[in-house]
């Protein structure tokens, strides 16, 4: 048997930090279905979609906990923007291709997203900017915030725990 720290093994008392992470999680989940919805005539896979494609398109771009310098006002210029493939967003959200490739082009008739190229989607800077979409951005502001600060004061929390706890 190792006695090396990064072994552990979970046991019950290690998955309440995690649960808490996932309800904060399922929070904002909740919240941004509840604000975008209407706006996808609640549709829960056009959303998943549209939210998959506005994110795979500048993942390449934002670090992990700040976003690209360009995108001061919250949104990354057009030209920055990736197309994303129906093949990536299905593998992404684990939804059939069929599936993907006729909720995408659902979303492009609706005017969410614009094909680019043959094969590629992207989820343009002006569709962000669009007044039902700005509402409901600001209306998820309050939880996201709250859940956000909730999931680093536990992160502080648990890497204060893990430094002080001895290997045994």
């Amino acid at each position: 048997m190792s006695t090396d720290c990064t072994e552990r093994v979970a046991d019950a008392d290690d998955l309440g930090p995690a649960r808490f992470a996932l309800s904060k999680a399922i929070d904002l989940h909740l919240t941004i279905a509840s604000v975008l919805g209407p706006l996808f005539e609640h549709d829960q896979t056009s959303l998943l979609i549209f939210l998959d494609l506005l994110r795979a398109s500048v993942s390449h771009v934002n670090g992990p906990a700040r976003p690209h310098a360009l995108a001061a006002s919250g949104l990354l210029p057009d030209g920055l923007r990736r197309p994303v493939s129906m093949r990536g967003v299905s593998q992404r959200t684990n939804l059939p291709y069929e599936t993907v490739r006729r909720h995408t082009l659902r979303l492009v008739e609706r005017g969410y997203c614009d094909r680019v190229g043959s094969r590629g989607f992207v989820v343009p800077a002006r569709v962000l900017n669009h007044p039902d979409i700005r509402r409901a951005t600001l209306s998820a502001a309050p939880t996201i915030t709250r859940s956000a600060a909730a999931i680093h004061s536990l992160a502080d929390v648990e890497g204060a725990a893990a430094e002080t706890q001895p290997c045994s």
